[in-house]
This record gives C-alpha cells, structure tokens and sequence, in this order.
C-alpha cells in the first residue's frame, strides 16, 4: 500500500505476487458461476482467505492469480453510514465520512446476537479501481463487491458472516460467462458497473481496553459491513490474515489528507496484501512443519 519505494520495495512486492499466484490452491467446495470473480475483500486485494476461494468451480483447474480481485473491494462511496449526533442521526455518503465522525458500528456476538454502538472513524481509505468492479446489491441498496464479508440475519438476531456473492447465488443471481448476474424477488442484485471508479471501506478508532473491537459499520438498508482492523482471526469468512489487523499499520503509513482520506490505487492494494498473504502461508507451512517433527520425536520417545 505504500506510495513510494524504490527499486528494492519494487522487487520484493513483486516476489511476494510471485509467491502468492505459485501457492497451491484451497480446496474448492462451491460449484458456481461467481468463480471467475476470485475471491478477496475488503479493500480489492489478493485474497487467502479459503472460504472466499470455496466459491470457485470445483471442477476446473484453479490458477491462484484469480484471487486477486480485479475490481476492488469493499462498498460504494454512495452506501451512506449513520452519523451519530446529540439525540440523532443522519445518513451520510461513505465518500463523505471524516475522521472523528460517530457512526453507528457493531459487534457480532456468540450466538448471533449484535450489538451496535458509537464508533470514532479512524481513517477511510479510498481505493481506486482499475477495472469497472462487479457490484452486488443488497437489500436497502447497499453495494459492495463480491466477497466483502457481512453479518447476514443481523436484524433477526441470527447473524453469521457471508459473502455478498454467495447471498447473490443463493438468490439466484449467479454470474455466467462474464454477463450480469440480474436481479431477485429478494431485492438482491449482481451487476456490473462501469460507472464506479473506486469503492471505500473504513477503519474504526479502537474501543477501550475493556471493549471488544467493532466488526464493523452499519450501512442503508440495514447492512451490516465489515471494517478494516476488524480483529476477527478464526471466522471461516471473516478472518483475514492482512484485513483483521495488519492492514491498520499501512493505512497509518500512508498520508492522509484533511479528512482523514487515504487514496491508493487497486495494483498498491494487491501488492501489499499478497505480501501478507505470502508471509502468513509461510509462517503456517513452517508451524505445520514443526508440529510434524515434534509429533515425530515424541512418537520414537514412545517406542523407546
């Protein structure tokens, strides 16, 4: 994510690609035309995150460079958020958040409860796209891209993470051989827009020590959105290796301007997630090697 780097930065985030497109694929689960879309989220950068990559066809061969997301993350600059005040609140555009602004956040809870609250924008990152993003709408018009997690049942009390893109199939709007998904009785829609130059997504000030982190924001028609620096590390679809918690210390690294805006570009996004995603494999490749050889020694302890 960072905006200046000379020639050595230039040669290891390329190496980190590199790595990351060589890794071998996750296991795919889901027979869907959402594959094509890769997976990832939160701010359009290479994805790891396996249940993301369960939404490719299991039947065809898998090449690692899909999981980056050619149109970006997170939601639209016109998804509004709650803005709390003295006794009320008003809907204001994403685009338009500043840093220090209330908005209404939550909190998934055990069980599938949620709790919302105040939070303290922190920074909202812009990002810009280089590709016109395949959007999925849901109900209350809410738009973000497709593997962007959301707490699905969060009005009824039974909220559980998913993927904008796995609500759309289960919708029926499935995407075929590039084409519109269409739309639903259920008011959810998957469409392509031209017209979309960035998305946004946004990272939240840190409640106090004894609070637990907020998951996210509440966005128009009730959606429930994930941020980043969300903290969530053992979610099959919410836990991310960059997006949980690393991804805050690049956000800090880069200038923002007079609002508390941050501006990067979908290739920037890329980068530094695939250097994560590459760094987190390797760490997990060499705790599974260390576990081996330490059930290995205890197993010849055993017979001696």
């Amino acid at each position: 994510m960072q905006h200046y780097g000379g020639p050595l930065f230039l040669a290891l985030r390329d190496m980190a690609e590199q790595t990351f497109v060589k890794l071998p694929p996750p296991t795919p689960s889901i027979k869907s035309g959402w594959a094509q879309y890769g997976g990832g989220y939160g701010g359009g950068a290479a994805a790891m995150c396996a249940a993301a990559a369960a939404a490719a066809a299991a039947e065809a061969p898998v090449d690692m460079s899909r999981y980056y997301d050619r149109g970006g993350g997170c939601f639209t600059g016109d998804a509004t958020a709650q803005v709390l005040g003295p006794g009320q609140s008003r809907p204001v555009a994403v685009a338009s958040l500043a840093s220090g602004d209330a908005v209404l956040a939550f909190r998934l809870l055990p069980g599938g409860a949620v709790a919302t609250g105040p939070a303290t924008v922190w920074r909202v990152v812009e990002t810009v796209l280089d590709a016109p993003p395949l959007l999925v709408t849901l109900p209350g018009g809410a738009k973000l891209t497709p593997w962007h997690p959301v707490a699905a049942g969060a009005a009824d009390g039974t909220a559980a993470w998913a993927f904008p893109a796995a609500l759309a199939a289960g919708a029926g709007c499935v995407p075929d051989g590039g084409s519109d998904g269409g739309s639903s009785a259920s008011g959810i829609s998957a469409r392509h827009a031209a017209g979309v130059t960035s998305v946004f997504n946004v990272a939240l000030e840190a409640p106090g020590a004894s609070e637990a982190p907020w998951h996210g924001v509440v966005l128009n028609g009730g959606c429930f959105a994930i941020t980043l620096g969300h903290g969530i590390a053992r979610d099959p679809v919410a836990a991310h290796a960059y997006y949980g918690n690393a991804v805050l210390a690049d956000v800090a690294a880069l200038p923002a301007g007079p609002s508390g805006r941050v501006t990067i570009s979908a290739a920037q996004h890329r980068a530094a997630a695939a250097a994560a995603v590459a760094a987190a494999a390797a760490v997990e490749k060499n705790e599974k090697q260390a576990a081996c050889e330490l059930q290995a020694l205890m197993s010849a302890v055993a017979v001696v």
